[in-house]
């Protein structure tokens, strides 16, 4: 590999990538010095940022019913089913202390899982299955649970693709992320 700066060839991933991210000259890299300069920075990457989003959705009547509520102790788990759109339902757990009184305001976490099993990873549902127990219990992955039992209410949806949104998701030979994506 014979690049400028380089001058070598190398097997080595580790080397080649440092090579490649000491060329890189990002288009938006925070250079500020000043506030004024911070701003004109903060307000072209929020710019870019909602051009790369792309068009958002439109509002849409969310419906929510609930379809199970289980009593786990220091918190009351519901499983609700909200309309995100034409045609789609999400599946979400929401997660309440009991320590919550009547009318009362208290903050609030929406919790994203990782791959995996969906929302049952964060709620810490295993099902008994001791990859599933093992799996929330070295990566203490069930945090939204763990937030419930200190005091925030938790909405855990099953992002597109993972759960009970898994139907369908198998594309042989391809990552179904990508697919869904």
């Amino acid at each position: 590999m014979d690049g400028e700066g380089f001058g070598q060839r190398t097997f080595s991933m580790g080397e080649y990538l440092d090579w490649k991210y000491r060329l890189l000259q990002p288009k938006l890299g925070f250079k500020a010095r000043n506030e004024e300069e911070w701003l004109g920075w903060r307000s072209a990457l929020e710019a870019k940022l909602i051009e790369l989003l792309g068009d958002w959705p439109e509002p849409y009547e969310l419906n929510p019913i609930m379809v199970e509520r289980v009593d786990e102790g220091g918190y009351i788990r519901e499983k609700v089913l909200i309309q995100s759109e034409v045609g789609m339902a999400v599946p979400a757990y929401v997660l309440i202390p009991k320590t919550l009184k009547p009318g009362e305001q208290v903050k609030a976490l929406l919790c994203a899982h990782g791959h995996g099993n969906g929302k049952d990873d964060v709620v810490g549902i295993t099902q008994g299955e001791a990859r599933r127990v093992f799996t929330v219990q070295q990566h203490n992955y069930d945090y939204a649970r763990q937030f419930a039992l200190r005091g925030y209410v938790v909405m855990a949806p099953d992002w597109r693709g993972f759960g009970e949104r898994k139907v369908g998701y198998e594309f042989p030979g391809r990552d179904g992320c990508n697919v869904v994506f």
